[in-house]
């Protein structure tokens, strides 16, 4: 130990090589110097617990106020970002909505055509070939017949995906 115990130890070893020894009152006097050295260090110990919480209790109230900046700049943000949807949604609704709609009937028409030309175009060519291999007595009629009444469901059907919906 250092501070008030040592000096009173000091002091005593001094006096005992002057008075011829140490007494039991010197021994009392050191337990009374290092009691009063440990209750100097208690309370160093308690202003350094004390400041060290103090600290803490700021850090947290610090941590807190940034902790509820971050959560409203958060709702923010969040809340931008639902007013953009919802503007968003409200447009498509309307007159973009008809637009888009139409884009897309249009390529189903475009896609669904060019299927269904591609079916009859087989169909033809299958039936052509049908005819030159199958023996007729009028093949000219029968090809006329069949390429009349194939350009007639065409033409009824390409009607019927082009027609637009008012």
């Amino acid at each position: 130990m250092t501070g008030i115990f040592n000096e009173k130890a000091q002091a005593i070893l001094r006096n005992a090589e002057v008075n011829g020894g140490l007494t039991s009152r010197n021994l009392f006097d050191l337990i009374v110097a290092s009691h009063d050295e440990s209750v100097q260090v208690a309370e160093k110990l308690a202003q350094t617990v004390e400041a060290a919480s103090l600290l803490r209790a700021t850090e947290r109230a610090e941590l807190h106020t940034w902790q509820q900046a971050q959560a409203a700049r958060c709702a923010e943000e969040h809340r931008k970002l639902f007013e953009e949807e919802i503007a968003n949604v409200v447009s498509v609704n309307g007159y973009e909505r008809e637009r888009y709609d139409r884009g897309v009937r249009r390529k189903f028409m475009s896609s669904t055509t060019r299927y269904v030309v591609i079916f009859i175009v087989t169909v033809l060519l299958a039936s052509l070939v049908y005819a030159f291999l199958v023996r007729h007595d009028d093949l000219q009629a029968d090809i006329a017949t069949g390429l009349s009444s194939t350009i007639a469901v065409t033409m009824l059907i390409w009607a019927m995906l082009r027609k637009d919906k008012p």
